[in-house]
């Protein structure tokens, strides 16, 4: 089954149009992206591996897609994470970092701490293919090293000290 997706206007005014994914959009028209990045209590940060089959494939990245027809963006956040790393939170758990605009996206980033110890990572077929929970010297070494797609370089970079203070505010001290 085609996967569906919401479209949106320059504002973000939800559209009574729907999408198939893998058609090209209609001009001026927009769709959800969500971004996850996964943060344990213990102060790792968990990434997977893009599929080989997938634009960017074999490099890292955090979890992130498109955000289904009929879905929030939260909605969406929380079954991409469960989709490609098992990993189950409820909305309450995200938290908003950055609301972007792309050229035919509306693009959100959250964040949400997890017990680590608790997790039991299964990968999604044809999404991901490895993960690993890493330090924030790792990750930043890593995105050096160019083993990450560079969009979520970008896109890191770009909201790198949102991420750092709301971790900080919640005493979730990084391991170097």
């Amino acid at each position: 089954m085609s996967e569906l997706w919401d479209l949106f206007d320059e504002n973000r005014q939800l559209l009574l149009m729907k999408h198939i994914r893998g058609k090209h959009l209609p001009k001026n028209t927009y769709h959800q992206v969500v971004f996850i990045w996964t943060v344990s209590t213990n102060g790792l940060f968990l990434i997977t591996k893009r599929s080989l089959t997938k634009p960017w494939g074999g490099y890292w990245e955090n979890t992130g897609g498109s955000v289904l027809a009929g879905e929030t963006r939260e909605d969406g956040a929380v079954r991409e994470l469960f989709e490609e790393t098992g990993v189950k939170i409820e909305q309450k758990d995200l938290v908003l970092i950055s609301e972007d605009k792309g050229l035919m996206t509306f693009e959100d980033m959250f964040l949400t701490i997890v017990d680590q110890t608790h997790q039991k990572i299964v990968l999604q077929d044809g999404e991901t293919c490895d993960y690993k929970w890493i330090t924030i010297n790792q990750l930043e070494q890593m995105m050096k090293e160019d083993v990450f797609a560079l969009p979520v370089i970008k896109r890191f970079e770009k909201n790198k000290e949102r991420i750092f203070a709301y971790l900080h505010g919640k005493n979730i001290l990084l391991k170097g």
